[in-house]
């Protein structure tokens, strides 16, 4: 069934996996990597250092910018995801920096680590990655298979908190313009918001042309957790009492009043 707001040309919520197949060629392009990382790596990788972290585990990785940067100051880096699109152009990304970041087709939500390995020192979880997962039972699933490769290591969680009123404001929509061959993009990611109570919402992706065609559009669902959610979740899983991070203490927020950053620690055994 179309939500009311969505044109009926939208193909209604697609699985993440597809849903980041289809944006693989414009996800970068959303993003002003360069500022980001120069914003976050500092404070982020002092975070980790100060946590004792070597082995680290970037979760939901994308196009595998942040694991590239944490390789480059010197942190042993695996990155997975569910979409190999995305897998992809991670491993493109081809940088001279040894050791090289791995890059691993996983989602936690579905069955444990795919190999041995040993205990990573820490999980990464940047981004709105959390909010792909619909129910408490998929939740708890990613959260117990995270935790069993950390063994007493530190997940860092970073999400939107979609329930804050500023994002029902107008407009409740990104845009960016970029340049590709000659070309004038817009992409625009909003969101689509249901009856009050709905816990559920849609996230929409569009770019279009110069002339406002659409080159590419999809659409997915994201479920809107509260904090006491996330921390009895986080409790189920095996993890201790979150702490939610005040700006700047993890990684810079790139918008304080909206974004969610907490970390927490995973039991041993």
């Amino acid at each position: 069934m179309h939500d009311p707001d969505l044109p009926k040309s939208y193909v209604p919520h697609e699985p993440p996996e597809v849903f980041y197949a289809r944006l693989a060629d414009w996800y970068d392009s959303m993003i002003d990597w360069p500022a980001r990382l120069a914003r976050e790596i500092p404070t982020l990788s002092g975070f980790l250092r100060g946590h004792g972290a070597r082995r680290v585990l970037d979760v939901a990785c994308g196009s595998g910018r942040q694991s590239w940067a944490l390789a480059a100051q010197g942190f042993q880096v695996v990155g997975i995801d569910l979409s190999e699109a995305m897998l992809a152009r991670a491993r493109a990304a081809g940088h001279r920096i040894a050791p090289a970041p791995r890059f691993l087709l996983w989602n936690p939500a579905q069955g444990p680590f795919p190999e041995e390995t040993e205990p990573f020192h820490a999980a990464l979880c940047l981004g709105n990655t959390f909010p792909h997962l619909l129910d408490d039972d998929s939740a708890r699933a990613f959260l117990v298979h995270i935790r069993q490769v950390l063994n007493g290591g530190v997940l860092i969680l970073q999400m939107k908190n979609l329930r804050h009123p500023s994002l029902r404001e107008s407009p409740n929509f990104a845009a960016r313009h970029i340049q590709r061959d000659a070309t004038t993009y817009r992409i625009v990611r909003r969101y689509v918001f249901g009856e009050a109570w709905d816990d559920k919402l849609s996230f929409i992706w569009e770019v279009t042309d110069a002339e406002g065609r659409t080159v590419a559009r999809t659409c997915t669902r994201l479920r809107m957790y509260g904090n006491a959610e996330l921390g009895r979740l986080l409790a189920e899983a095996g993890f201790q009492s979150p702490q939610f991070a005040s700006p700047g203490e993890v990684i810079p927020l790139p918008v304080a009043r909206e974004d969610w950053v907490l970390w927490t620690r995973a039991k041993t055994g």
